[in-house]
């Protein structure tokens, strides 16, 4: 019984451990960056970044555009000079004038509902724009002195 035993002794401490696998879960792939929302207020006009704007050829508005809205929405109520905003929209297409004016009235409606005051906006909807520029043009139409 001795030898059994010192024999399954020894055998256990020349026989290596089995290697256990062991893998590290995988990283997720990275997120994409967050667009740069951006509002630029020159003279004539309020840029905004990102541009893109529309979910296909619709006037609904994609997630970053809303963002984008929420930023305009602080500087026209930061910046108290703009009196009056026109937003020009376009419609895509020669035929578009539809989809234009729809865009335009969505820019409008959504700054509202962020309490612009509707008087100080003008809602333009346009079929094409010779730049073929889709997404809308804020112009400053007037400034307080």
């Amino acid at each position: 019984m001795r030898w059994l035993l010192a024999s399954m002794l020894a055998g256990c401490a020349s026989t290596p451990a089995p290697q256990l696998a062991h893998h590290a879960p995988l990283r997720p792939p990275p997120a994409e960056p967050a667009a740069h929302h951006r509002v630029v207020v020159t003279d004539t006009e309020i840029e905004m970044l990102p541009d893109v704007w529309w979910q296909g050829a619709t006037a609904t508005l994609t997630p970053d555009a809303e963002r984008a809205l929420d930023l305009v929405a602080r500087t026209l109520d930061a910046d108290d000079e703009i009196r009056a905003l026109e937003v020009r929209a376009y419609g895509g297409d020669p035929a578009g004038w539809q989809l234009g004016r729809d865009r335009a009235q969505t820019i409008v409606d959504g700054l509202v509902r962020r309490h612009v005051d509707p008087h100080r906006l003008v809602a333009r909807g346009l079929a094409i724009d010779p730049d073929g520029q889709l997404g809308p043009i804020l112009t400053i139409l007037d400034r307080a002195p």
